[in-house]
């Protein structure tokens, strides 16, 4: 389950309230909680990224590669 988050701005901001929501919500569903940011960088262009928790993130790039 993936939350969108977007600003025209250099930096955003997110609250424990919310991922924690976030993880919620995807746990009911059977779903990897994660969070999906766009902000601008000095000129203006997208940065994308996702967020997850360390743990899925543990979990799923052990150092197998």
């Amino acid at each position: 389950m993936i939350e969108a988050k977007m600003t025209s701005n250099k930096a955003i901001s997110v609250e424990a309230k919310v991922w924690r929501k976030i993880e919620h919500e995807a746990v009911m569903e059977n779903l990897v909680p994660a969070l999906a940011l766009r902000l601008k960088d000095n000129v203006g262009r997208d940065i994308d990224l996702v967020v997850i928790s360390l743990d899925e993130f543990a979990e799923r790039f052990n150092g197998t590669e």
